[in-house]
């Protein structure tokens, strides 16, 4: 352990003066020899002293590596690639010296490995318990109060539906012969088509203009602009309506739903709603496509956002008043967010708390229905911006989570293969809560109780870090599309590569 700290100092401080001015010049270089130290080095570890924390080692040194592979492929503006991976460093290497110092300290001062495993298994089991009552917490303040008023009086207020669509087909027409079932009178559906590739979304568009739907031709967003957020500010632009509702294509209401929605926004005094939607299960569903949408799921209901100031939220139908999204500075104050209607949320949330995460309403539901490609897209699209694209929040969320969610059931094996009985109780106990948290997320999702929840959780956390991991490398190393746009220009800003002259 002593020659792996030497050499981890040695390479510290080597990768520490990388981001000296004069150094920088020849970043390329050394960054490309610091990638194959790292990698050299701790595999070395990983074989001459086999261990826990050796791996750990390893896991944060392959992360320094892709930090080093981030200056190689230098896709970033210099100043923001200077400033991000000096950060992503920093924490890399702080984050190894704190493993280095743990593993010293539970050989000297000799912690029996079945003592370290107690303790540890009782602080996850203390931490699944708190996510379980938050769980059951946010199950219970997200209902809805049911109070639906009369959506044909002339004292409710004017609401306008927003709905972007590229390329769509017969979702788009679902949607709007579904809006226009609605019995709110005083009720506007615009529509902008977002540049399609194909003239079958217009086509249908204007179809539905003899019903009262608006439509808007898209145009191609200007410099810095995400597609999406530039078709929702268009659709603002062009709406009339005090209250504004956004929902994508897969979204379906009953005729209820806007009036049951607007009733929540007023009875709950708020400016702005996201709502969870119920999942229509697939005929032919898999545990695969249950664990992509219930960790969606999960990021926004199970975390306690509220003491973080980050209030959950969902794209996939939310509504707020006109003066609320233009004191929050509208869409062009978020022209590059993947997920603007988060900071919305947010600005919301602290004036006078006008914001709610509720659950559909049962009468006046909203629903949607994903299919496992479209769900693995929208993870991809999501997750790492979500993590602020930072690789250092990558890794310790990876950490975070595998700790939580997968070292219950492997300490439950150990503690099978050991017969320790102590082991045993804390180790069940903490898998129970996760099996429960999975029956209750998958009913969340579906709303009816699916036994396959029981396995949602390790399998969610898996399918989870590897989503992710893959959401990291196409923004930071090659391309993630969405709806035939590459997304990472405006969301990185990623200097896009000119076409070889041939």
């Amino acid at each position: 352990m002593t020659l792996i700290l030497i050499m981890l100092i040695a390479a510290v401080v080597v990768e520490s003066s990388l981001w000296l001015k004069p150094v920088w010049h020849f970043r390329n270089a050394i960054a490309r020899i610091l990638m194959i130290a790292n990698i050299v080095l701790f595999i070395a570890a990983g074989i001459t002293h086999p261990a826990i924390w050796n791996a750990v080692l390893l896991y944060l040194g392959l992360y320094r590596s892709v930090n080093m592979l981030r200056i190689i492929r230098n896709r970033l503006p210099s100043d923001y690639l200077y400033h991000a991976t000096w950060r992503t460093s920093q924490v890399l290497i702080l984050l190894q010296l704190i493993v280095v110092f743990l593993a010293y300290f539970t050989h000297y001062v000799n912690i029996p490995n079945h003592a370290l495993l107690y303790v540890s298994g009782c602080l996850i089991l203390l931490l699944n318990l708190l996510l379980l009552l938050h769980l059951h917490r946010q199950l219970r303040v997200t209902m809805p109060k049911m109070l639906t008023q009369d959506g044909e009086s002339d004292h409710m207020p004017s609401v306008s539906v927003l709905i972007p669509a590229r390329n769509e087909t017969v979702e788009l027409q679902e949607c709007l012969e579904a809006l226009l079932r609605s019995s709110y009178r005083k009720l506007e559906i615009i529509v902008l088509d977002d540049c399609s590739q194909n003239n079958r979304t217009s086509e249908i568009i204007k179809s539905f203009a003899h019903d009262g739907v608006r439509f808007i031709p898209g145009n191609i967003p200007p410099k810095h602009w995400l597609a999406k957020n530039h078709a929702y500010n268009r659709l603002v632009e062009e709406s009339n309506g005090e209250i504004l509702l956004f929902c994508g294509v897969d979204t379906r209401f009953a005729p209820e739903t806007v009036s049951q929605l607007v009733s929540e926004l007023q009875s709950r005094k708020k400016n702005m709603l996201s709502v969870l939607p119920i999942n229509i299960l697939p005929q032919q569903s898999s545990i695969l496509s249950s664990a992509v949408q219930a960790t969606r799921y999960a990021w926004e209901f199970m975390l306690p956002r509220q003491y973080i100031g980050r209030p959950a939220v969902l794209s996939t139908c939310w509504l707020i008043t006109r003066k609320q999204l233009k004191n929050s500075g509208g869409f062009n104050a978020y022209k590059q967010s993947i997920v603007p209607e988060r900071y919305f949320a947010k600005a919301a949330a602290a004036t006078n708390d006008s914001y709610s995460f509720l659950q559909s309403p049962k009468t006046g539901s909203v629903t949607t229905n994903k299919t496992f490609v479209d769900q693995k897209d929208t993870a991809v699209r999501t997750r790492y911006p979500l993590l602020r694209k930072r690789p250092e929040n990558v890794v310790m969320f990876c950490i975070a989570n595998t700790l939580l969610s997968i070292f219950p059931f492997a300490l439950l094996i150990t503690a099978l293969l050991t017969g320790d009985r102590t082991l045993l109780a804390v180790s069940s106990a903490s898998c129970a809560s996760l099996m429960i948290m999975g029956l209750m997320m998958t009913k969340l999702l579906y709303r009816r109780l699916l036994w396959r929840g029981i396995l949602l959780f390790p399998m969610q956390t898996i399918i989870d870090i590897i989503l992710l991991n893959i959401s990291l490398h196409r923004y930071e190393f090659s391309e993630v599309l969405w709806k035939g746009r590459n997304i990472c220009v405006p969301v990185m800003e990623v200097i896009p590569r000119l076409p070889k002259l041939d």
